[in-house]
């Protein structure tokens, strides 16, 4: 229950810890999270570590509102009105997705694909109606795995500094306020409203706010070579043992992957889990 957890106001990193005083406590309890962040990195769920892996179990979801950096000459295009800021913001997410997610892929880049994949995470985009970065950082964290719409009396809001990364929260000196539903309920709701109607519903006339495409969230489940679910699934696919070679299918993969020209070309790090196989694979 989120109310187990001893909130305070204010979090500094330059004599405490939010990550470990706020955050992971938070997320342990917590069914749904709200985040609004300007800049978004996946690292954030390294961060986050076995706290976010309990959460996913509980079967937690999570809604990202974040943006990217548009040039100048996106920006021009925008305000003469020869380029839409919803195509701009989709062309440069691909682009970083393509730049950015590179095999090996790290854990937290893993993460955000697997919870693609099974309908847990959902993301947006969204800028200025300039082009103009969009720097919100705040978030909802509800007790319940369907948020507000849950009835759920139990919500903790928070603003502040922090960028969604794991840098933000484990290295730089970040502050932030802590607002509970059942201590301040009329500034917890303004958050609460302030995401669900201004952002993600995409309220605010001063915004452009768009859904990540679903081709692009393809791209990213293609890359982190994990299959294709219908969302909402969260069943994983039995573990096939080919007889004829005497090896799993997952072996099979990793071996292909290792070989292939196109892709590892017999110089990479392969990972593979504790009792995967990693021997039978190597050799």
């Amino acid at each position: 229950m989120l109310k187990n957890i001893q909130f305070e106001d204010e979090y500094r990193t330059g004599g405490r810890d939010p990550l470990v005083q706020f955050f992971k406590p938070a997320i342990e309890q917590a069914g749904t999270y709200w985040l609004a962040a300007g800049y978004f990195s996946s690292s954030l769920f390294d961060s986050l570590g076995k706290s976010l892996g309990d959460f996913v179990l509980r079967g937690g979801r999570i809604r990202i509102v974040t943006s990217v950096h548009l040039s100048q000459a996106d920006k021009d295009a925008i305000e003469a009105g020869t380029a839409e800021a919803r195509t701009l913001l989709t062309a440069e997410s691909e682009r970083i997705i393509q730049e950015e997610f590179i095999e090996p892929l790290p854990t937290g880049a893993i993460i955000l694909a697997a919870l693609l994949r099974t309908g847990r995470l959902e993301i947006k985009l969204a800028c200025m109606k300039d082009g103009s970065l969009f720097h919100e950082k705040m978030g909802i964290l509800f007790c319940s795995q369907h948020g507000e719409s849950s009835g759920c009396a139990e919500y903790v809001a928070y603003s502040g500094s922090p960028n969604a990364t794991k840098s933000a929260l484990e290295s730089n000196y970040e502050s932030m306020d802590v607002f509970t539903s059942w201590l301040d309920l009329r500034r917890a709701k303004k958050k609460r409203i302030h995401f669900e109607k201004d952002l993600w519903e995409g309220l605010d006339s001063s915004l452009v706010v768009c859904r990540l495409p679903e081709g692009l969230e393809k791209i990213i489940i293609r890359k982190a070579q994990l299959p294709t679910q219908q969302p909402h699934a969260v069943a994983e696919p039995p573990i096939e043992y080919d007889h004829n070679l005497d090896r799993y299918r997952h072996q099979t993969e990793a071996l292909d992957w290792f070989v292939d020209s196109s892709r590892a070309d017999g110089a990479g790090l392969l990972w593979m889990a504790t009792g995967t196989g990693k021997t039978v694979t190597a050799l």
